[in-house]
């Protein structure tokens, strides 16, 4: 009999042990990083910023964005974020970096938090970051719009990621084309069955590989029917690789790769190289 009475409260104390560390979890903030302390929330997200208004102000520039990038993205339905993506937006670039954990050079990040269930996708910026609005959040918001429109199990490839965030940009990525285009004129520069292969920016190039990406978005998207772009996220998304997408969606608007390379890269020289 004691024994049984023993076991039952060592069993209730145990259930009541666990039940708190459930609320505590549910409950706990975000843990990754410190959140400024005003909140503005948007039809797509949620800001933290030390000014009420700087918050608001971002998250009406990153719905237009986000409604950019969505635009440009070929898909005919865009599946709404189930919880809203976040924007950290710190005071300084120091206080960035301490709560991030980024390098010294970085001036905006992407990542993904938890926070009880939810999982929410964050950008974390900060106030002066130079271009904020016209080259760091396009860059990142289309890191965010692509990651949901591709799903959580389709490999996504580099070159097709990179390249459209570049794409976004305004003046960084005009500018990393131009880079490309002029290395292609000298035939310095990465050949297209390369950059659709890298699982990771080749070392000493990563102008050159950005810039080509961003150019090869450019080239997809302006030149060639948008339909075979369509297909080739559909392939993706169905678990081919970069190089199998990529052949099954344009093989049959070019007779070879090569041919294919050539017109791209004399649209990307004559764009580019005045």
């Amino acid at each position: 009999m004691i024994l049984r009475k023993t076991l039952i409260i060592l069993f209730f104390i145990c259930a009541v042990i666990v039940s708190l560390q459930s609320m505590a979890q549910v409950a706990a903030p975000f843990s990754q990083a410190k959140l400024p302390s005003c909140k503005y929330v948007s039809k797509h997200f949620i800001v933290y910023s030390y000014s009420r208004e700087k918050a608001a102000y971002l998250a009406k520039k990153a719905e237009v964005v986000a409604g950019r990038v969505i635009g440009h993205s070929g898909v005919s339905r865009f599946a709404s974020w189930k919880t809203k993506a976040i924007i950290v937006l710190y005071k300084t670039h120091s206080e960035y970096v301490k709560e991030t954990g980024q390098p010294g050079w970085s001036g905006g990040s992407v990542g993904i938090v938890t926070h009880g269930p939810l999982t929410h996708r964050v950008i974390y910026l900060y106030e002066g970051a130079p271009n904020l609005f016209s080259n760091i959040l396009p860059h990142e918001i289309t890191h965010l719009v692509f990651m949901q429109i591709m799903g959580p199990k389709a490999s996504i490839p580099l070159w097709l990621n990179e390249g459209l965030a570049v794409y976004e940009q305004k003046d960084k990525g005009k500018n990393l084309k131009i880079i490309a285009a002029r290395n292609m004129n000298k035939n310095n520069d990465i050949k297209l069955d390369a950059l659709i292969k890298y699982e990771k920016a080749p070392e000493g190039k990563p102008e050159l590989f950005y810039g080509a990406s961003a150019g090869l978005v450019e080239y997809l998207f302006v030149v060639l029917r948008r339909p075979y772009y369509v297909k080739m996220i559909s392939l993706l998304k169905q678990g081919a690789s970069s190089y199998e997408a990529f052949r099954g969606a344009y093989g049959k608007a070019f007779k070879s790769f090569p041919s294919m390379e050539k017109c791209w890269k004399k649209y990307m020289i004559k764009k580019y190289c005045k």
